[in-house]
């Protein structure tokens, strides 16, 4: 009875993936802006040994498998994809190479699972048949999961570093204004002199502002909505409510720049007292360890007497 269930159990788990990965298969709506920005992208055709139009079949099977991976992770529904795809545009990665490193991983596990099962088999051990068949479909799974675990933490730390680099940038702002640069030019070459990724995201906001003709704080505000960044959205208000005056500007991005240097500074004091917390436990477990190595040799020695063994000695 209880193979019989868990037999059933297997096989509505399987139907039911099968039913997610068919309604993957279709194609999904795609929303009218995203089309629209999709239309206005230059895309260079890939050169491949069929000509310069073609790709490689590598290249179009990476293509199709990534596809299928994004319409997997938007038909199961257990991740929200707008959220996804706004961490993925902070680490810099498109959802496609998320997906493929999702199927990747997912047919690591499915492999490392299977040669886990027939291990014990090569060796003579039989193994019950629900651990033949859980192992790999535990481990594909594990695999699938896998690449989002490790994302949380790559978003916090890029957005720690686009932190760091907004302080450096408002303080070379202040100073070229401090010079009696203006304003647009002393954003454009605090900007060049800067580099990494978070320079040239604030170069990139420049470029914007200047071609569409916007507000460059506008512009940096919706930066710093994309990076979720809010010292960013603050410094953008605080600079737009000062205007275009030299000194009010510089007044206000002085401020700021203060204030992002004292977080910072609380930030990291946090981080190391937090890293020094967490290596108190491994000293403690140490010192433990060795006393209760210490104790178990002192312990562990005869010093019971055998009266047979007492000689008494009366003369030289």
């Amino acid at each position: 009875m209880t193979a019989t269930l868990l037999i059933a159990g297997l096989g509505a788990g399987f139907g039911y993936g099968a039913f997610r990965m068919l309604g993957a298969l279709r194609a999904a709506a795609v929303p009218l802006p995203a089309a629209l920005a999709d239309l206005g992208r230059r895309r260079p055709p890939p050169a491949g040994p069929g000509g310069p139009g073609r790709a490689p079949p590598a290249a179009r099977l990476g293509a199709r498998a990534a596809r299928f991976g994004v319409a997997a992770i938007e038909a199961t529904g257990l991740i929200d994809a707008g959220l996804l795809r706004r961490k993925l545009r902070i680490v810099g990665r498109t959802v496609e190479e998320h997906a493929a490193r999702k199927i990747l991983g997912g047919f690591a596990g499915l492999a490392l699972g299977a040669a886990a099962a027939a291990l014990p088999a090569l060796l003579g051990a039989a193994l019950p048949p629900a651990a033949v068949v859980l192992a790999p479909v535990a481990l594909g799974i594990g695999g699938w999961l896998y690449p989002d675990l490790p994302l949380n933490d790559e978003v916090e730390a890029r957005q720690t570093q686009f932190r760091h680099a907004l302080s450096s940038y408002i303080d070379l702002v202040s100073s070229d204004l401090a010079g009696g640069i203006g304003l647009e030019t002393a954003l454009n070459s605090a900007a060049e002199a800067g580099g990494g990724w978070a320079y040239a995201e604030i170069r990139n906001a420049l470029t914007e502002a200047r071609l569409t003709r916007r507000p460059v704080w506008e512009v940096f505000d919706e930066l710093g909505a994309r990076l979720d960044v809010e010292e960013l959205r603050a410094v953008a208000a605080t600079a737009g409510l000062a205007g275009d005056h030299g000194a009010r500007v510089r007044e206000s991005l002085a401020i700021k720049a203060r204030s992002l240097r004292t977080e910072q500074l609380a930030s990291v004091r946090a981080a190391a007292e937090s890293a020094s917390a967490k290596m108190q436990l491994p000293s403690v477990l140490f010192v433990a360890g060795l006393v209760i190595f210490l104790l178990y040799g002192v312990l562990s020695i005869d010093t019971t007497i055998n009266p047979h063994e007492i000689n008494i000695v009366t003369g030289p």
